[in-house]
């Protein structure tokens, strides 16, 4: 637009934070849910009844973020490009999965009647996958980055969590109950 880098730095701001709040809208909802189903402590799950405010969740993901924040503030031992790697790598995976997914709902359930149905179908989920897919596979192979020993890390972890912990305690929570009631009975 040919304006100089402060006018553009004015222009974002009411996208950074308005995205702010976006996120902070779904991942209270996120962590809410996990606590409510135990993949997290339940604790996690309450919200204000009444408004169904997670008010514990968003907390939760505050302190997690702020402590987070301190410790690149204080130490910092990944350069920025790296951390934005790891970032693509989850975002990639999370990506491919949610494809894989409604692929799954759309074969195995394709009875049931949805709120939206994608105009591309399964053929849109297969070219999200691919290119999200393609994604994850430049950055893991071509890159000279520790971000896919980090990532490798951080899933190991999160795959040992699951199944030393959560298996145990997890179950469908009301909300997954009233969304998937339809596919039970199927």
């Amino acid at each position: 637009f040919d304006i100089d880098y402060f006018t553009a730095s004015i222009l974002s701001m009411p996208a950074i934070y308005t995205s702010g709040f976006g996120f902070t809208y779904y991942y209270g909802s996120q962590v809410r849910a996990m606590g409510k189903s135990g993949l997290a402590n339940s604790w996690l799950g309450y919200d204000v009844p009444g408004f169904k405010t997670p008010v514990v969740a968003l907390l939760f993901g505050f302190v997690v973020g702020f402590l987070v924040g301190l410790r690149y503030y204080f130490w910092d031992p990944l350069p920025h490009e790296d951390l934005v790697s790891i970032n693509l790598l989850g975002a990639a995976a999370t990506y491919c999965s949610i494809f894989v997914s409604f692929i799954v709902f759309r074969l195995r359930y394709g009875s049931i009647k949805r709120e939206f149905t994608s105009p591309l179908g399964i053929a849109g989920a297969v070219y999200g996958l691919l290119v999200f897919l393609l994604t994850f596979i430049v950055i893991a192979g071509f890159e000279k980055s520790p971000a896919i020993v980090i990532f490798a890390v951080y899933v190991a972890i999160l795959i040992v969590y699951y199944f030393a912990v959560v298996q145990k305690r997890q179950v469908f929570s009301e909300e997954e109950r009233t969304v998937l009631f339809k596919a039970y009975l199927i």
